[in-house]
């Protein structure tokens, strides 16, 4: 599943990216694509033999992908990521929760016990906002934000608030269940 294209022979590759997330991993590459830059991609370890930089160190996740682009294009590549990783991310299509995601996200003119309306938590940084969305998503836990400027509020059902603010104070404060 790896893909190699090479501007220049003797030109080295710098590590893009690497991490678990498929769904990140394949918009990179259609955009790296789109925008004419070559890459080297994989899972991680199957780029080993490409020619890297001897003094770069990045630490890796033990599994997932890599994205490779050439040093002379890595300025415009890391443009690129950096966009990607700002944008709100799509919902996975084969889970429950994205399949009840409209339900979710609108607020219902009758609020009732299963309606997200209980105020849980509001941050400035989304990327810990949305990992607080798929915990409490996975643990089966309505889950609605708004966005306000920068900062992010989430809310959840009131009869589901207390177990709502146990997993919040596991991911923020990475404390395992009692």
């Amino acid at each position: 599943m790896s893909s190699f294209a090479s501007p220049a022979p003797e030109e080295n590759f710098l590590m893009l990216w690497s991490g678990e997330d498929q769904i990140l991993y394949q918009t990179l590459l259609e955009r790296l694509t789109a925008a004419g830059i070559p890459c080297a991609h994989g899972p991680l370890g199957e780029l080993a033999a490409l020619p890297s930089d001897p003094l770069r160190f990045d630490a890796m996740p033990a599994f997932g992908f890599q994205v490779s682009v050439p040093a002379s294009r890595e300025e415009a590549a890391q443009t690129i990521l950096e966009a990607l990783l700002g944008e709100e991310p799509a919902p996975f299509l084969d889970s429950p929760a994205a399949s009840d995601a409209p339900a979710l996200d609108a607020p219902s003119p009758s609020p009732d016990q299963s309606t997200p309306t209980s105020q849980l938590w509001s941050t400035e940084d989304s990327e810990v906002a949305q990992f607080v969305i798929v915990a409490l998503r996975e643990n089966e836990i309505p889950v609605r934000s708004e966005l306000v400027g920068s900062e992010t509020t989430l809310f959840v059902p009131p009869a589901l608030e207390s177990r709502s603010r146990e997993i919040l104070h596991e991911v923020i404060e990475a404390t395992p269940p009692q």
